[in-house]
């Protein structure tokens, strides 16, 4: 039997798409299908695959840039043109499309009959544009989703057209450097998003600033630009974007990772929930409906939404060694078999 042929594109550079990509690139190589790449230059100098696997890959100078909607555009859709121009995309039986802008899209799209993936579903609830757009792309092509809440979100709005792959797991992260023993209960906060209603009500409260003293409890935060600094001798901030070397030391080294999205991260799931599982990290989350997934990977209730519940679940960390990641990223591994099982 002839093998199944996979193009896999990407045609935005997101740094942070390195390890997404090589998850589900791996996954869809584990169908046993033929997989071949579309991907950016920065993608395929820190991704494991040969040169022999990509149909292109795209010049560094289509890159996104930050501040630009329109120039962005323009560039999504010269990418996009190329890749029309430079592949033979008749020859796949599936394209995947790692990344959707949905104006390029609808006007340059891959293929017919693609799987594109939709990283925020709430695009569709809160522009009444990206909904239409969305609802057309939809005709012809099906979106790829993490979990059934972002199904529903399409569904509700009219687009049944969807499938739910899981996010997956990165691989365990590797240091070179042991923990330094301080004594400290050490809690990370790896985004750069950090949600106001924390900081205001639960980081600025007294009780807070008071208990981080009392047990010894140091808090890692990414300074952002907007960011409301608290000020404290537990509370240390490092730049919004560090080297991924130390990044990985820092969330390894850290004894929980906190995460504590803002009301726009809806309809989303998080990356580094993901790495929590990898790392085998017990997780605390501020409250967020688009999180709660993350309740089915631990024997412990993860949320908390004020002073008490952050200070309890913290305490449950701190001296409970039972408490713990009950998932594996074998059981959360993304997979395609769908693809083909119609046919």
């Amino acid at each position: 039997m002839e093998k199944k042929k996979i193009l896999y594109v990407d045609y935005d550079l997101q740094v942070g798409h390195v390890n997404f990509n090589q998850i589900h690139i791996d996954a869809l190589m584990a169908t046993g299908a033929e997989v071949r790449l579309v991907l950016h230059k920065y993608m395929f100098e820190h991704l494991p695959y040969p040169k022999e696997m990509y149909d292109y890959i795209i010049p560094t100078s289509l890159r996104y840039r930050d501040g630009h909607p329109l120039i962005n555009r323009i560039i999504f859709i010269i990418t996009l043109l190329l890749i029309r121009f430079k592949v033979k995309v008749k020859a796949y039986d599936k394209v995947i499309v790692g990344f959707c802008d949905e104006i390029s899209l609808w006007l340059l799209p891959v293929s017919r009959n693609m799987h594109v993936f939709l990283h925020r579903a709430a695009n569709v609830e809160d522009s009444m544009v990206k909904r239409w757009l969305c609802k057309r792309i939809a005709r012809k092509n099906r979106f790829l989703v993490f979990n059934q809440y972002m199904g529903n979100m399409l569904r509700t709005n009219g687009i049944n057209a969807y499938d739910v792959v899981s996010h997956g797991c990165v691989p365990a992260f590797e240091v070179s450097d042991a923990k330094t023993e301080d004594g400290y209960f050490t809690i990370f906060h790896p985004s750069a998003k950090l949600n106001e209603n924390f900081v205001n009500n639960i980081l600025k409260d007294e009780r807070t600033q008071n208990y981080l003293v009392k047990r010894k409890i140091r808090l890692i935060l990414k300074r952002t630009n907007d960011a409301d600094i608290v000020e404290h001798s537990n509370i240390t901030y490092l730049p919004p974007t560090i080297d991924f070397a130390d990044y990985k030391a820092t969330f390894v080294h850290s004894d929980a990772i906190l995460l504590s999205y803002p009301e726009s991260f809806r309809g989303q799931v998080s990356g580094i929930s993901f790495e929590c599982v990898a790392n085998n990290k017990r997780a605390m989350i501020y409250e967020h409906q688009s999180l709660d997934y993350c309740n089915g990977f631990y024997n412990y209730h993860t949320f908390f939404n004020d002073v008490d519940g952050f200070i309890y679940l913290c305490e449950e960390l701190r001296t409970n060694d039972d408490a713990k990641c009950v998932v594996t990223p074998e059981t959360l591994a993304p997979d395609y078999k769908f693809l083909f099982e119609k046919e």
